[in-house]
Order: C-alpha cells, then structure tokens, then sequence
C-alpha cells in the first residue's frame, strides 16, 4: 500500500478518534451542567399530590424560577429514574441554588421538609377537621371520622364528647402528608407536656381535673377576648359552681343550639334541651365547647378569688364585662347592655 495512502487512513482514524473524544467531552459538560448546575434562584415550596404527573411539577419549578432550563430537568429527571409513578407525594422546600440533580433527587426519595402550622381554637370537631383539610393533605371526612371514633381515642385517654380537650391551639411541626391519628398524636405530646405537675397539682388544690378545668377554660374562651379578664370570669362561673348554682353561661345555650350566627342570645336560645346547656343543666357540660387556649386554661387555673356570681357584657361594647355580686346589680347591668342593643339594631 502506498504510504501517503496508509498516512491518510491514519489521519483520518486519528481525527475520528478525537471528534469522538471531543463529543464525549462535549456530552459530559452538557450532562454535568444539566445534572449539577445551580438552578434555583430562590427558596420555594411544591406541594405533590398523589397522581401528580411529573410534566406538573415541572412547570410549576420553572414558573417559581427554580430550573434554569425545563429540557434539562426532564434531561435529569429521566437520568435518575424520576417520572410520574416515582414522584414522592409531600411538600418539598427547593433551596435558593439547588440543581436540577438536587431536586430530583428530592422528589425520588420523598425527602419532606416538616411544616409548621398554627392551630388556633375552633368551636367543633368539625371546625377542626375542616381546618385540617385546609393544612394537610387529608380529607375532612377521613379527620371527622377519627375525631368520632371511640376506640381509638381510648389510646388517647378521650372520647368523641371530650377529644376537644386534648387539642391545644399551638404551633405544631409536622408533615404535611400527617395521617389524621399522627395529627391527634402530636397535638396530644403538647397537651401531656402543657399539663404538667404543677399544673395538675394546680388542678387538684381547685378540686377539679384537667377535663373540668378545659372544660370551664371553653367557656372562658368564648366569653371574652380579654386576657386580662380571664381569670375573673373563671371566678365567677368557678364560685357559682362550688355554691351548686346553674352555671347560666350564655356560650353553652348557643353550643346547644349550635347555631354560631346568632348575635343576641334569646330566652328561645335559653330554653334549647340539652346537656350543653347550662342554663338547665346544673354543673359543667359534657365536654368542652371549643378547644380552649393555653392562656384560658391557665385563668382557670390561676383564678381570680372575689365575691362576683353575675356578670354581663358592658354597654359601651368595649368587650370588657360589668360584674355583681348580687342579682339586682347585674339586673341592672343586663338592662343597659339590652338597651344598647336595642339601640344598634341588634336582633
């Protein structure tokens, strides 16, 4: 063979050898920037739910401006083996800076961050479980149902007519796939560590246990917003109970009746027949009427001592209360705050 000849199939092999080094090199770079690049330029939150398709949560990163390139996330996505039957359902936190490999990674391995969320007081198990349909990803039905289910809330200490108790509004971390007894087992770790023993020893000085104390405490809560009146409507309703008086608390007639619109508390209202009412029924409910604060079952505890047994909201509708210690005073307190309301239109 000629040599020029055998010189350009050498040349020809060398330039072949290296177009295809040089496309490997090119490949990889292209790879490892698709791969390893940073492409978040914020913290954001994605929130994946079950049947969620992949092309979804990729629009929504490209929209929060967490890829740099929707081609190349699904470049690495498919790389790594994330498609839309391996997408993890949870809340995900995507960090300012994080690459596509990163985030991938995330959502394959079902790496949640843990969310924090406020419980705040509600009236119902209803009111609850709604509020936990709005925070979680669960079903409200499937929330009601385990707050009525009374075999499970032995475990718990509780029953349906008393599981408000162990509900204390606080700020909870968890996640936010949370099954719905996961839910009532961590806000019960905060009821056991809120009732601790000196609180309990607090308890029993009164003669009352922790149920009967959040029990009166969510009556407090819905007669007044005022912290610092708290512990003197406990006094009231706690020396009317001790003298074997109807507690009368107006928030147990509307409970009974369950109707939360009403704004003027009607002898109608009064006469509603059931154990809620305390307006027929001498002592504390069956169960508390709402979930009570920290700060109302501490004004229980923590008691203001006087001489009152009535009280009322005052005229000026302040919402502070005008307080008695005899029936005629508080016939006459009662009398400016109707007139009031007459006054307003308020039916």
């Amino acid at each position: 063979m000629d040599t020029s000849e055998e010189s350009v199939k050498k040349s020809k092999k060398k330039y072949i050898i290296l177009g295809a080094v040089a496309l490997t090199a090119i490949l990889a770079v292209y790879f490892a920037y698709a791969l390893f690049a940073k492409a978040a330029k914020k913290d954001i939150v994605i929130y994946v739910k079950n049947g969620t398709a992949l092309q979804e949560i990729t629009e929504q990163l490209s929209q929060n401006e967490a890829l740099v390139s929707k081609s190349n996330f699904t470049l690495t996505a498919k790389l790594m083996g994330l498609n839309s039957k391996t997408l993890k359902t949870g809340a995900y936190k995507i960090q300012k800076g994080s690459s596509n490999a990163k985030i991938a990674n995330i959502l394959l391995k079902g790496r949640q961050m843990p969310i924090n969320v406020v419980f705040r007081t509600v009236r119902t198990p209803e009111d609850f479980a709604e509020f936990v349909a709005e925070k979680f990803y669960v079903h409200q039905d499937s929330m009601l149902n385990t707050l009525k289910n009374n075999e499970l809330l032995k475990e718990f200490g509780v029953k349906d007519t008393t599981v408000m108790s162990i509900l204390i509004p606080d700020t909870y971390q968890m996640y936010w796939t949370a099954k719905p007894k996961e839910i009532i087992q961590k806000l019960y770790q905060g009821y056991q560590k809120f009732w601790n023993a000196e609180r309990i020893q607090r308890a029993n000085e009164i003669g009352l246990t922790p149920l009967q104390i959040t029990v009166l405490a969510s009556i407090v809560e819905a007669e007044t917003q005022k912290n610092d009146e708290k512990p003197i409507i406990a006094g009231v309703y706690l020396n009317r109970y001790f003298k074997k008086m109807k507690l009368q608390a107006d928030p147990t007639a509307v409970f009974a009746a369950q109707d939360f619109t009403i704004k003027r508390v009607t002898s109608d209202i009064l006469k509603t027949d059931s154990p809620y009412n305390t307006y027929i029924y001498q002592g504390l409910p069956p169960g508390p009427i709402n979930n009570p604060s920290k700060t109302s079952i501490d004004a229980v505890l923590n008691y203001q001592k006087h001489n009152y047994l009535f009280f009322c909201a005052k005229a000026d509708f302040s919402g502070y209360h005008a307080f008695a210690e005899d029936y005629e005073t508080h016939k006459k307190n009662a009398r400016l705050y109707q007139q009031a309301l007459n006054m307003k239109g308020i039916q």
